[in-house]
């Protein structure tokens, strides 16, 4: 499990850090049962299978502090360009859709087009359906 943990490390960052958090909780229960040499054995084969697949990989162990540190610097930032503060537009747009859907009338069709060769294209369809704005729905 410990290897499995280093190379998913090695594939991603913030894989590495769950894993560092993982391995250390467990190694932080056997420092606290007094078995310091448990401790040490997953230390180091969490450690070592990093390395070995960080070198099996091709790159120099040297830059490994610039990499830790680099990848550190964009997982910093990663709420602010990935989070969402609050729903925004997507709420606005889901509301409006709504409204839409209630107060007039939809048709959506379903089907499936095939593009052949030269300039064949043919439409096969599926399934109709009619909403009214008064809420009956009827399947053509």
């Amino acid at each position: 499990m410990l290897l499995f943990l280093a190379i998913q490390g090695v594939a991603k960052f913030t894989n590495l850090m769950l894993g560092a958090l993982m391995v250390g909780t467990i190694i932080g229960l056997a420092l606290w049962r007094r078995r310091h040499g448990t401790a040490l054995r997953l230390a180091g084969w969490f450690a070592g299978g990093y390395l070995a697949g960080w070198i099996l990989c091709g790159q120099n162990p040297l830059n490994l502090p610039v990499y830790f540190l680099n990848s550190f610097y964009v997982s910093e930032g990663y709420n602010e360009v990935m989070g969402i503060e609050s729903p925004g537009n997507a709420l606005w747009k889901a509301l409006v859709e709504f409204v839409v859907w209630r107060e007039h009338d939809v048709a959506v069709w379903c089907g499936v087009q095939v593009h052949g060769h030269g300039h064949d294209d043919w439409v096969w369809p599926r399934d109709a359906w009619y909403t009214g704005a008064d809420g009956t729905r009827q399947r053509f």
